[in-house]
């Protein structure tokens, strides 16, 4: 029942490197599905700097079995340039744990653990009669060098893994021939890698490498050269010439490479870079993370090389802008915020870009990543922003007219809106009016998560057309209302009402609320939201384990999974990862998937338990813990938004030992809907997402 191109047990993955299954193979990504019985193929294709992958066979699987005891792990590419599979070769390769309670006693879990097999896949005429494998240790340096520069790559990366250890200098000779000399693209790379672990590796060659007509050599070469770019002139001229060489990989490494030196060249490789550049994936993210001490010249240039960065920006040069302007903010603090604002000319508010409003956004999201506000420091009397004053009023102004203007660019509007929340105190009226249903979601969004952090009549006003709002804008209502005291209490306020209903509060909300220190609103909450679901869940469990016997349809199921379930988890590439990616869940069974879906707290994967985080301004945030550094934390929520946090900021930060998806589903779902939702799991499909719009 579930469909052939979502699997829940892929293990050992490789990139096929051999010659003995035919060219066609050559490169393609090998994995084992053990649960399914197969080995699957994708073909990688480049796409900028990265890949994209499709099915290598469209009717059938690379290699399939009727044995059920098949189960492969691990698969490599072997020193004849064959593929090697190992086969878990036992009854059952699922793990007790995550198999119902009342089956895991019947089971005999380890029948079959003495057994095991290693297959090879090869075209019979390449590989028979089989081919000898040197003893590499026993070969001379010559002749480990000519291995290096031999088709296999099991015997290239062997042979230079023993060169490296031997550490004998003499092969240097032979390697850097290589280099020059040799035809295979892939051996040049293992001869510059030998080099640079034999410290062997000399800027000729690295040069000469830089200048090599096979793109993936040059790239290779560049990742090597860049420690040594501030000081060798010869390698960093060659290297700035690849700014605008028609190779995306290459381009990309270069940008990574630039970060070590600073200087008027490597602002210009960057800004043709960036106009080449802004809408890929990866590259604009190597651009920032090298910019350095560079950052404000970098803006300076942009709109010099091309006016549409600050007139009509992409959304990749508006990331671009952003980004940058909060790397000056992170660093500079208020001078910060003056350098970039110098940069744009706002004398009128009609004359005022996105990519200015993009820059100011992202100067001041730099300044409260550090804990500075940015709108207590643009009204100091004093100081660096003095002068300023008028330009940020100007710019201001600008945003309220942009985030308001129908026929605006979206991602223009967002970053208006933006604007408005971190400087505008009196924009709620704005606010307010993009949350009407007739605006784009992802405004409605933005609007909804910036609320809360201007005017108190809007921090109450925000929650007053609740019924109207669609389920996206009310979740990020509910975030926004745990950023201060007052719209707390306005959303306790609102409960109390009725006008919300407790059980529209989300988990994670819940868990955030019961946070709260300040005593009389601590107990209104505790009021409104009563006592936790009953702690018995397995009693629960018990009494719907009739809905297993009911029939249901997958289109109601999938009505039901979209409203319920696409805010927190993926499915089949629509939907937000913020607990696991369901698309294979159709391989569990429905006694399981029951087991997860009324009582998910019974097992919950360390990387999906919800913390609550308490500031020390008494603001409380919830959600999984995405990143935790020295510095800062980041929790992803529900529709895949992200609070960062300083670590100076925080007063308290733990996990609850739940998951974020809530306990007492059943109170908000049906028995046929119960039913519905499990035919839907165990057969999904996202193109019927579609068909209940």
């Amino acid at each position: 029942r579930e469909r052939t191109d979502y699997y829940n047990a892929l293990s050992g993955l490789t990139i096929f490197r051999g010659d003995a299954m035919g060219s066609q193979y050559a490169g393609s990504a090998f994995v084992g599905e053990s649960l399914s019985n197969l080995v699957h193929r994708r073909l990688l294709t480049a796409e900028g700097p990265t890949f994209v992958s499709r099915r290598g066979e469209h009717d059938r699987e690379f290699l399939a079995s009727t044995d059920s005891w098949f189960h492969p792990v691990y698969l490599t590419t072997g020193p004849d340039g064959a593929l090697y599979i190992v086969d878990f070769y036992r009854r059952w390769v699922e793990h007790p744990a995550f198999v119902p309670e009342a089956k895991r006693e019947s089971v005999d879990w380890r029948q079959g653990s003495g057994h095991g097999r290693i297959w090879k896949v090869s075209r019979r005429e390449l590989t028979w009669p089989p081919r000898a494998t040197p003893r590499m240790s026993a070969l001379s340096i010559s002749e480990l060098a000519r291995l290096v520069d031999s088709p296999g790559a099991w015997l290239r990366d062997t042979a230079q893994r023993v060169l490296v250890e031997r550490g004998d200098r003499g092969a240097a000779t032979l390697l850097r021939s290589i280099v020059s000399q040799s035809e295979i693209p892939a051996a040049k790379l293992n001869a510059l890698a030998a080099l640079e672990g034999l410290s062997m590796l000399d800027d000729s060659t690295l040069l000469r490498a830089i200048e090599d007509a096979h793109g993936h050599v040059r790239q290779y070469a560049m990742r090597l050269a860049a420690p040594r770019l501030a000081s060798g002139v010869p390698l960093r001229r060659a290297a700035l010439n690849l700014a605008d060489f028609p190779h995306e990989l290459v381009r990309f490494e270069l940008a990574r490479s630039l970060a070590g030196f600073e200087g008027p060249e490597k602002v210009e490789a960057l800004v043709t870079l960036a106009n080449l550049e802004a809408d890929d994936a990866l590259t604009p993210v190597a651009i920032v993370g090298s910019l350095g001490r560079s950052a404000v010249d970098f803006l300076a240039e942009l709109p010099e090389s091309d006016s549409r960065w600050r007139r009509k920006p992409s959304e990749g040069q508006l990331w671009i802008l952003t980004e940058t302007a909060a790397a000056l903010g992170g660093r500079e603090a208020s001078d910060a915020l003056s350098r970039a604002i110098g940069l744009v000319d706002a004398a009128r508010a009609d004359t005022v870009g996105p990519g200015d409003l993009a820059i100011l956004a992202g100067v001041a999201r730099g300044l409260a990543d550090r804990g500075a506000s940015p709108r207590a420091i643009a009204d100091q009397q004093r100081g660096p922003l003095r002068a300023h004053r008028e330009t940020i009023a100007t710019l201001v102004e600008a945003a309220r007219m942009m985030a308001v203007a129908d026929d605006e660019a979206l991602a223009h509007r967002l970053v208006a809106v933006d604007v408005l929340g971190r400087f505008d105190p009196a924009a709620g009226e704005v606010l307010v009016g993009l949350l009407e249903a007739r605006q784009p979601q992802p405004l409605q969004t933005a609007a909804a998560d910036t609320i809360a952090t201007v005017d108190e009549a809007t921090t109450h006003a925000m929650l007053a057309s609740w019924a109207t709002h669609t389920t996206a804008t009310r979740r990020a209502l509910l975030t926004a209302a745990l950023r201060s005291t007052t719209a707390t209490g306005a959303l306790v306020a609102a409960i109390e009402r009725t006008e919300i209903l407790p059980r529209e509060i989300d988990v994670g909300t819940r868990e955030a609320l019961r946070a709260v220190r300040e005593p009389r609103l601590a107990e209104r909450i505790k009021r409104v939201l009563g006592s936790e679901p009953a702690g018995d869940r397995g009693a629960v469990v018990a009494r719907y384990e009739g809905v297993l016997q009911m029939d249901g349809d997958r289109l109601r199921g999938a009505a039901v999974f979209k409203k319920h379930g696409l805010s927190c988890h993926v499915m089949q590439g629509q939907g937000h990862r913020v607990g696991p990616d369901l698309s294979g869940i159709g391989a569990r069974a429905s006694e399981a998937v029951l087991v997860d879906l009324l009582d998910p707290n019974r097992q919950v994967a360390p990387d999906f338990v919800a913390y609550t985080l308490l500031t020390r301004e008494g603001n409380v945030l919830s959600g999984t813990l995405v990143s935790e550094t020295a510095v800062s934390v980041t929790l992803r929520r529900s529709e895949g938004a992200q609070d960062f946090v300083r670590r100076e900021q925080i007063d308290q930060l733990r996990a609850t030992g739940k998951s974020l998806m809530p306990e007492g589903l059943e109170q908000n779902l049906g028995r046929q809907e119960l039913a519905d939702l499990l035919y839907f799991l165990a057969a999904p499909d996202a193109r019927l997402f579609v068909a209940v719009d």
